[in-house]
């Protein structure tokens, strides 16, 4: 009589981890195809502070702070920061629904994700004082390289201005002579801009 022969239980481990260790490897694969092991864009992150009568966005990972300009790229995902510096204002761009509060005091976090390039500009819907008209903003949503440009053409021009480069009418540098526009030369400013 043969005997019967069996395999030894070490060489069985081999047959199963083998095509396992092939299947993950083909799901990998498969996933990194499908785009699901791409890293998602880095959030940017844009301190919003309202004052009366206008909007100040620091970008604190890039050293800028601009006046009623925020720019943010396409298809990236933007953490806005709320904030007032005086009274309750509110926050609202077109792609909004509602507008949101922005109380002294008190951080409100937002996030949003522009999906399409393009000039808008949004407002504060509340009474906040005599002249909340003028409470205007531009919001630029720009490709990510126009959007790095504008960062290098504004640390450009933060570096003029540090150097006393740019003086404005009353010989002050630039920055504060636009902080003493009153809020109606400033949307007449924008009105102007906008042609």
């Amino acid at each position: 009589m043969a005997a019967n022969a069996q395999p030894s239980g070490g060489s069985r481990p081999w047959r199963t981890l083998g095509p396992v260790a092939a299947l993950v490897v083909a799901a990998l694969l498969l996933a990194g195809n499908a785009g699901l092991l791409r890293r998602k864009p880095r959030e940017l992150v844009v301190n919003a502070v309202a004052h009366q009568w206008w909007w100040g966005f620091d970008y604190p990972g890039l050293g800028i702070v601009s006046r009623n300009d925020l720019h943010i790229p396409d298809d990236r995902p933007v953490r806005l920061i709320l904030t007032s510096a005086d009274v309750i204002h509110s926050f609202i761009i077109p792609s909004m629904k509602q507008p949101v509060d922005v109380v002294p005091g008190a951080l409100l976090a937002l996030t949003l994700v522009a999906k399409s390039r393009g000039t808008l500009y949004g407002s504060c819907k509340s009474s906040c004082g005599s002249e909340d008209g003028c409470m205007t903003f531009k919001v630029a949503v720009t490709s990510p390289e126009e959007f790095s440009s504008w960062v290098k053409r504004q640390r450009t021009a933060g570096d003029a201005l540090t150097a006393g480069a740019s003086k404005g009418a009353n010989g002050a540098p630039e920055a504060e002579a636009n902080q003493s526009v009153s809020p109606a030369q400033h949307l007449a400013q924008l009105l102007n801009n906008a042609d």
